[in-house]
């Protein structure tokens, strides 16, 4: 997700009951309505933090930026969790096509470029079967 995307998440765009992030089309790099599903911990995290009113950029900036440095990992970038939660969907199991759902992608080969597998990954997939 585009780092603007979240920043500008407002109450009308979370549905909690059916656990979903409603992106308009206007908010979308594609400029088709893109409708994600959330674990029920983010929507409960989501509806805390939009009581509290619109998202600050730039403090939200600044606590990336402590995050970053308490993990000691301060070159990751927002985007770069899209490529971790990619990756770890296909190592659970989930398809391209399922993947590219879940990240907006309307082309596989999009979807393709964002996992990155590991030399441990496809020894694990081929024990399992």
């Amino acid at each position: 997700m585009p780092d603007g995307e979240a920043l500008a998440l407002s109450k009308d765009q979370v549905d909690a009951r059916r656990s979903v992030w409603i992106k308009p089309a206007a908010t979308t790099k594609q400029k088709r309505l893109h409708i994600t599903p959330l674990p029920q911990a983010v929507v409960a995290v989501a509806g805390e933090l939009l009581r509290c009113g619109p998202p600050d950029y730039d403090a939200c900036q600044r606590a990336w930026k402590r995050a970053r440095k308490a993990i000691g990992r301060e070159d990751v970038r927002i985007h770069d969790l899209r490529h971790s939660r990619a990756s770890a969907l296909a190592r659970n199991g989930a398809s391209l096509l399922q993947i590219g759902k879940l990240l907006g992608h309307t082309a596989p080969a999009t979807t393709a470029r964002y996992i990155h597998l590991v030399d441990r990954d496809l020894v694990d997939l081929v024990e399992r079967t």
